[in-house]
């Protein structure tokens, strides 16, 4: 099911990708549809479903642009995990290119054989993120189970899982070692991996650092920091920086950690482990600035300038969001829309008017 905003982007995307004469990209208008649609909940609205011969492959509720969506329908016609048959197919995944495209990051496991219980959970894993990540497997006799994530435009081109082959830390090692080094936050964002989680946010903002670089390529300090950076001005540029209470032009790198803020002029640490030094001081120092909760999230002001870009500008009221400083579970199915009345599909307008579903909804595949 799609709203008037998604149908929009689902319509231009059709128009705009290539597939197989057997695949078939189809909307439900409810209007015209209501024996389809009955028994339809809040949640179901917005959300792209994928069949494959009757059989419910995938969704997604997330509201994207047409990269996002064409990315989405690619992966779901791969489907979760690719078996890369010999080496040459391997070495070619392994540089990033899936279907003649190169891809910004891919995870492949090496197993032994497929009965092998590490590749079983990779399997899991790899289907709990169907339609997210390219993933794939390769057997060889020879090799003990390995895991590794690559991406060929980052300075560290690969990442190795070490833990224990379990579903729940194999989904954890996916998800956040393809996100890249430096989140390029300027013209907004999509994820909430920049709110629900338990990482301090490191911006980069004003300017190029080196230490600040060679920080971001370190995985011991992505571990514990999500680095991201704004390059550029605009007006809601402008209202973030206000409200993170940066008050001149000077390059600054922000440590966000929740609702407290610290400011470090990007001339100040000198390498990587002076960089690292200042931020663990500033941890438990006092906070140059303290967001208010009454007040909307800086970052917010940046999702304006996505939704803008995607919908079409709007005079958009960023209104307070407590929930924006909690943690919350990032593999958990979205916050429930509120059935108290429509709103349409943009993300900060979610509204739904439609009715609960009952035990026999006909539906339950979204």
């Amino acid at each position: 099911m799609v709203s008037l905003h998604t149908f929009n982007l689902w319509s231009r995307v059709g128009d705009k990708i290539k597939v197989d004469d057997d695949t078939l990209l189809a909307h439900v208008p409810c209007h015209e549809s209501s024996e389809f649609c009955q028994g339809l909940n809040a949640e179901d609205y917005h959300t792209v479903v994928s069949y494959k011969n009757g059989q419910n492959t995938g969704k997604t509720e997330n509201i994207g642009n047409e990269e996002f969506y064409e990315n989405w329908i690619e992966l779901s016609l791969l489907g979760p995990i690719q078996k890369l048959p010999n080496v040459s197919k391997f070495t070619e995944f392994k540089k990033g290119i899936v279907n003649g495209k190169k891809r910004p990051s891919v995870t492949i496991g090496v197993f032994p054989s497929d009965q092998d219980t590490s590749f079983q959970h990779f399997q899991i894993a790899a289907e709990k993120l169907a339609g997210k990540y390219y993933t794939a497997y390769f057997i060889n006799e020879n090799s003990k189970p390995a895991i590794t994530t690559y991406r060929h435009s980052e300075k560290q081109k690969r990442t190795d899982y070490s833990g224990k082959f379990d579903p729940a830390t194999l989904m954890e090692f996916i998800t956040k070692s393809s996100i890249p080094s430096v989140i390029d936050i300027s013209n907004g964002f999509t994820t909430d991996v920049l709110f629900h989680q338990k990482r301090p946010i490191l911006i980069l903002i004003g300017g190029d650092s080196e230490p600040f670089s060679k920080l971001s390529a370190r995985q011991d300090a992505r571990k514990n920091y999500i680095f991201t950076k704004i390059e550029g001005e605009n007006q809601n540029i402008q209202k973030t920086k206000k409200a993170l209470g940066i008050v001149n032009d000077e390059p600054v790198i922000v440590l966000l950690n929740k609702d407290r803020v610290h400011l470090i002029p990007t001339s100040k640490p000198k390498c990587s482990d002076h960089l690292l030094k200042l931020l663990q001081m500033a941890s438990s120092s006092e906070a140059d600035n303290v967001l208010s909760t009454k007040d909307p999230h800086p970052l917010r002001y940046l999702q304006v300038e996505n939704v803008n870009k995607q919908f079409g500008f709007e005079e958009t009221i960023v209104l307070p969001d407590h929930t924006l400083f909690l943690d919350s579970d990032p593999f958990a199915r979205h916050p429930p829309i509120s059935e108290s009345g429509g709103t349409g599909g943009c993300p900060f307008m979610q509204g739904g008017g439609a009715t609960a579903a009952s035990d026999s909804n006909p539906h339950s595949e979204l």
